[in-house]
């Protein structure tokens, strides 16, 4: 089933005005995305997985953005809708909904110097509203962050700040630290 329409405008929705890929434009994130689709899956159960993501390519803003969600058993789909009425399929997932199982024992802490944060250095270009990284170390093993549970993102379905944010420690201009070919 369609749910409801919802419109995102930078002007109103201004921390997508801290997501711009190409320094110019706003685009919602893909972790935004994520939250759209697991919002459309249903509201009575949690979200516990969403698999086969696929997102079909940038969703500027240069104005406001009218989207929906289509939903046919797991499938969900993130819809846009141009002013002539025109839908375009941006984003899908299989999202998985019931119980929460047993959260996995945490990860060992990498052991390692601290490492400049992205936003320092200009490594990446998110704007306040995503800066959540508080602490990071990066060696030729891996990398290990601290992120700040709260950002500027409304936090939805899925809390897609935190989850945008936990890819900022990945080695985004350097990856030969973690693959020399």
């Amino acid at each position: 089933p369609d749910t409801p329409t919802f419109t995102l405008d930078p002007e109103t929705d201004t921390w997508l005005e801290d997501h711009c890929p190409t320094w110019t434009v706003p685009a919602l994130p893909m972790m935004s995305m994520v939250d759209a689709l697991a919002a459309g899956a249903c509201t009575a159960n949690p979200v516990t997985a969403l698999h086969d993501v696929r997102v079909k390519g940038w969703l500027a803003f240069e104005g406001p953005r009218t989207l929906k969600t289509e939903r046919n058993g797991e499938r969900v789909s993130l819809i846009a809708i141009d002013e002539e009425g025109q839908e375009t399929e941006v984003a899908t997932a299989r999202v998985i909904t019931g119980a929460y199982t047993a959260r996995p024992e945490p990860l060992a802490p990498l052991e390692g110097e601290a490492t400049a944060l992205p936003y320092e250095t200009g490594s990446l270009f998110h704007g306040e509203a995503f800066q959540i990284l508080t602490s990071l170390i990066q060696t030729a093993e891996g990398a290990s962050s601290v992120l700040r549970a709260e950002s500027g993102v409304p936090v939805g379905r899925v809390n897609p700040g935190l989850l945008d944010g936990a890819t900022h420690g990945i080695t985004h201009d350097t990856l030969t630290m973690w693959h020399p070919e």
